[in-house]
C-alpha cells in the first residue's frame, strides 16, 4: 500500500495531471483512529477540488491499512524515516503541495463540512491577503463536550493582539496562499510548542490575515497533545518572548504580559520558583496589573491548592468565550 501511495505521488508531478485548488497537509505520528476522522471531515467537505497529503512522522501505526480503506485517489503519502516533529512535517507538505491554497489539519482535529469553500471564498476575494483562519469549537476528546467557542473578532488591531496573544489559534483553522511561503515564511522545526504562533508572526510581517467567525473547526483537547509537556511549553513561550522583545523592544507592556503568561503557565505544572521569578519580572513592567499580585500569592500555597483554585477560577469565566485578550480592540 505504501508502495503505491508513493507512486500516486510520484504521478501527481505529471503536468497533464489536475491541479487542485487546496493541499490539504495532515501531519500525523501513531495516531490512526483520530487520523481517520480528521480525513473523512475532508473528505465530506462541500468543495471537492483538493488533495490531501499525509505526512507519516515515522508513524508505528500501519498508515497504510488506514489510508487504503478510505479508497480515494486525492489521498498522497510522504513518510519520513525518523520522526521530525510537527513543524518538520508540515513544511514537508508545504513542499509537496500543489494547490494554489495550502490548508492544515492536525490529525486530532476535524473541520465542519463547509470550512473549505468557506475559506476559499474568503481568501480569493483580494489578493493581498495571504492567510485567513476560522473560528473554532474547543472541544473535550472523551465527553465530546463543547469547552469553548473561539471566535476570532475582525475589529481588533491583529498586529498589535497577535504579540501579545496567539488569537489566530489552532493551524486546523488555517489556509494560507501557496505562493506566500518562502525560506523566511515556513514552521520553525526546533519548537514543539508555539510553532504555529511563531509561524503566524512570520505571516503578518509579509502580508495581510484575514478572519472568518464563524467555527469551523473542531479543536479536539486531550492528554496526548505535545504542548501539554512542560518543557515544550517553557521553550516555545520564551521564543515567543524573544520575537516579541525584538519587535517592541524591552519595555513594551505586552513584554510583561508575556512574563505573566509564562509564570502562570509555570504554576500550572507546579514550577513555583519560576513561577514566582517571572511574575516578579512582569510586575516590574506592568505594576498595575491586580491579577499579577493574586498569581503571585497563589506561588507560594503548594501546587495541588493552586491548581484548585485554577480550576474555580476557570469555571467561573463564561462557558462560551469570544477569543479577546488583555488589550482590548486596539
Amino acid at each position: 500500500m505504501e508502495n503505491r501511495l508513493k507512486i500516486q505521488l510520484e504521478r501527481i508531478r505529471n503536468i497533464n495531471a489536475h491541479i487542485p485548488k487546496v493541499s490539504v497537509v495532515i501531519p500525523t505520528r501513531n495516531r490512526v483512529d483520530m487520523l481517520s476522522r480528521a480525513i473523512k471531515s475532508v473528505l465530506g467537505q462541500t468543495m471537492n477540488d483538493f488533495e490531501i497529503i499525509v505526512v507519516d512522522d515515522a508513524s508505528t501505526d500501519d498508515l497504510a491499512k488506514v489510508l487504503e480503506a478510505l479508497e480515494d485517489a486525492r489521498i498522497f503519502l510522504v513518510r519520513h524515516q525518523e520522526c521530525r516533529g510537527g513543524g518538520a512535517s508540515r513544511n514537508t507538505g508545504i513542499q509537496h503541495a500543489r494547490g494554489e491554497f495550502v490548508a492544515f489539519l492536525d490529525d486530532d482535529d476535524e473541520w465542519l463540512p463547509e470550512k473549505l469553500e468557506i475559506q476559499v471564498a474568503a481568501i480569493t476575494r483580494d489578493d493581498r491577503i495571504g492567510m485567513t483562519y476560522t473560528g473554532s469549537f474547543h472541544v473535550d476528546q472523551r465527553s465530546g463536550r463543547i469547552l469553548q467557542i473561539a471566535q476570532p473578532d475582525k475589529r481588533i488591531n491583529l498586529s498589535k493582539r497577535l504579540l501579545a496573544d496567539n488569537v489566530v489559534g489552532t493551524t486546523s483553522a488555517v489556509m494560507v496562499r501557496k505562493s506566500f511561503f518562502s525560506d523566511v515564511v515556513m514552521f520553525d522545526e526546533t519548537l514543539n510548542s508555539c510553532q504555529d504562533w511563531d509561524f503566524y508572526l512570520k505571516v503578518m510581517k509579509h502580508g495581510l490575515i484575514d478572519c472568518i467567525k464563524r467555527p469551523l473547526v473542531k479543536h479536539y483537547h486531550h492528554d496526548d497533545r505535545i504542548t501539554g509537556q512542560y518543557s515544550n511549553v517553557i521553550k516555545g513561550h520564551r521564543a515567543i518572548l524573544e520575537k516579541v522583545v525584538d519587535q517592541v523592544g524591552d519595555s513594551n507592556e505586552v513584554v510583561g504580559y508575556h512574563h505573566f503568561k509564562i509564570g502562570k503557565l509555570a504554576l500550572q505544572f507546579g514550577d513555583s520558583k519560576t513561577g514566582r521569578h517571572e511574575l516578579i519580572k512582569s510586575l516590574s513592567y506592568s505594576p498595575w496589573r491586580g491579577t499579577n499580585y493574586l498569581y503571585l500569592m497563589a506561588s507560594l500555597i503548594n501546587s495541588d491548592a493552586y491548581r484548585k483554585i485554577a480550576s474555580i477560577w476557570q469555571m467561573v469565566k463564561a462557558r462560551i468565550a469570544i477569543v479577546q485578550g488583555p488589550f482590548g480592540h486596539g
